[in-house]
């Protein structure tokens, strides 16, 4: 027995009229919103199929759309809670996406930096109906809703793109037809950039004064309730307990904090500041753990924050501004000034200034000389300048000068240490031209550009050498084309004689081993050597020529890796190896 409806609300005609309206309102109430995500969905599409209409444009592109469709929604939702008209909500929309395409586009320019720009406008989208407007109440459930809508999106991504990639692979088992990989590639990229993003617009509520009421806020109460009670707020007190326990511990002994606190302290408050978010029309309702957290946490945040504060000051102190030093700084100032906000009776436990407050920060930070990548830029710089009085004396100093100058090419700023006579590519933050043009500027300073300090292990150094131009044999006869060496324990690298004798060859932190049969002979790897792969001009190709008794070998190498603090030594390097038969037993050609 089939369940039916009397006025056709459940047909198929009812529905697809139903998606089709859907992704229709979406289209009017987010037109600029609509277009954006068009546009990024045709750039996705031209890529997949490498047609080359877009050239090479890289990432700004792409960010720059989605930058500017959700700018334009949030726009549009600022001016919907006003009740502004078409035409204005519309326009500012068109404007507010050109300028954050822009902001994306011109980042080399103004300093902007992508990923934190993007991530300040999805918050905005959030925020901006309910700045200066409506109830904290209001905005908990608009939040929530949109959530709901983002989650339906998803839903939708993986239903649509899932079933029809599912149609696809079904034609292509059951009944042989060729479906090119590239067509899949083309059906999660429309749904995905327009088709999922559509259907979740079209799901964002048009109402901003409704609050949570009768059945829908008892039914939600229970689950969040248990959240906040059994859950979030018995961990949040237990870490605060550990974080200020911690403390102590650095009052008392005097040592530095751990490198990864202020992560931890970051941790905490994301953590705290989303369980106060999510239970928030049920504060009146809570009971003893969450009504605990309810009335000490602005007093809990203090000493946390203080730990921060002073941990990022001793790394500012040695290795200088980095974003993620920045955004933490400043992740500890919205902390505090909401900390602060507390103070004032009317905006006590407003969840809109807990939202609004970090979105405008990120805002705030996203580009221009104070935002993240211009404040960084600025204080490597200054610190590469340091560093390179002191390089000539001292290797290490000379392998941070070189990380500096990595960073500042991948950011955008290599152009504030170039000195006078160097010209630097046109595209500065990627590609071959980026790294041609940090070793012109690290040879200009006299410094080894292939040097490293990124890794713990100590000062390395990564070397790739021509391997296009033709070299001498000299008289070897035995050719392994391609051979890899590893220093560490038990691995080794097997090459096969005409004879079907193996020889086996493992890289030591002195030499080169290669054993046949039962005799193994040691080719001597000295610092000069080392030294010489790791300052070796990488355009030219590397002969290492080694010496055992009366067998020699040459490599003719590829690429070398190695550590030159805390102590010399090649940790790998692959190329074409070369011997002579005579030194191994073999038949001479």
């Amino acid at each position: 027995m089939t369940a039916s409806s009397s006025d056709g609300s459940a047909g198929w005609k009812s529905v697809a009229t139903e998606m089709i309206e859907g992704a229709r309102d979406a289209m009017f109430r987010f037109p600029v919103t609509a277009a954006a995500l068009f546009l990024l969905a045709v750039y996705a599409n031209f890529e997949i199929a490498d047609a080359g209409w877009f050239g090479d444009f890289g990432w700004p592109l792409p960010l720059g759309l989605a930058s500017a469709a959700t700018a334009a929604l949030a726009a549009t939702l600022f001016l919907e809670a006003r009740q502004s008209g078409a035409g204005l909500r519309h326009g500012t929309a068109l404007v507010a996406a050109l300028a954050a395409f822009g902001a994306v586009w011109f980042s080399g320019t103004i300093l902007s930096h992508e990923f934190v720009l993007l991530p300040a406008l999805a918050g905005l989208a959030l925020v901006a109906p309910y700045l200066w407007r409506y109830s904290a109440s209001a905005f908990w459930l608009f939040a929530v809703r949109f959530a709901f809508a983002v989650v339906l999106g998803g839903f939708a991504l993986i239903l649509a793109a899932g079933g029809i990639s599912a149609i696809l692979l079904s034609l292509t088992y059951l009944f042989g037809l060729d479906v090119s990989s590239e067509l899949y590639g083309h059906v999660w990229a429309t749904a995905g950039f327009l088709l999922a993003p559509l259907f979740g617009l079209g799901r964002l509520p048009k109402w901003f004064h409704d609050e949570p009421a009768g059945s829908e806020e008892e039914y939600m109460a229970i689950g969040i309730r248990a959240l906040g009670d059994f859950v979030a707020a018995p961990l949040l007190l237990v870490y605060a307990l550990i974080l200020h326990a911690y403390a102590g511990k650095i009052i008392l002994t005097m040592e530095v904090p751990k490198g990864q606190i202020g992560w931890l302290v970051l941790g905490y408050g994301f953590c705290l500041f989303g369980a106060l978010l999510i239970s928030y029309p049920y504060w009146r309702l809570a009971r003893a753990p969450m009504r605990l957290l309810l009335r000490i946490w602005p007093f809990v945040m203090p000493v946390p924050l203080a730990m921060l504060f002073y941990a990022v000051w001793l790394r500012i102190g040695q290795y200088g501004v980095t974003p993620e030093r920045y955004l933490l700084v400043l992740y500890g100032l919205v902390t505090l000034a909401i900390v602060v906000v507390q103070l004032s009776r009317p905006l006590r436990g407003d969840i809109r200034v807990m939202v609004a407050l970090p979105v405008l920060a990120l805002c705030f930070a996203s580009f221009g000389p104070q935002g993240v990548n211009g404040w960084s830029i600025r204080s490597q710089a200054e610190r590469f300048k340091s560093l390179v009085t002191q390089a000539a004396d001292d290797v290490m100093k000379e392998g941070e000068a070189v990380s500096v100058l990595r960073f500042l090419t991948e950011y955008g700023g290599l152009g504030r240490v170039v000195p006078e006579g160097i010209e630097l590519g046109k595209k500065q933050r990627s590609g071959r031209n980026a790294h041609d043009d940090l070793r012109k500027v690290a040879v200009a300073y006299g410094l080894n550009p292939d040097l490293d300090t990124s890794r713990q292990s100590g000062l390395v150094f990564n070397k790739y050498f021509n391997s296009d131009l033709i070299v001498p044999a000299d008289g070897y006869d035995l050719i392994v084309p391609q051979i890899h060496f590893y220093n560490r324990l038990n691995s080794v690298s097997t090459s096969t004689l005409e004879s079907n004798k193996k020889i086996v060859f493992a890289l030591t932190d002195t030499a080169v081993t290669a054993t046949l049969g039962d005799e193994t002979a040691i080719f001597s790897l000295t610092d000069d050597m080392i030294r010489n792969i790791a300052e070796a001009d990488g355009g030219k190709p590397f002969r290492l020529e080694l010496t055992s008794g009366s067998r020699n070998i040459v490599m003719v190498l590829s690429q070398a890796n190695g550590e030159q603090l805390p102590k010399l030594r090649l940790l790998n390097m692959s190329g074409l190896l070369m011997l002579r038969s005579r030194d191994w037993n073999q038949p001479t050609r």
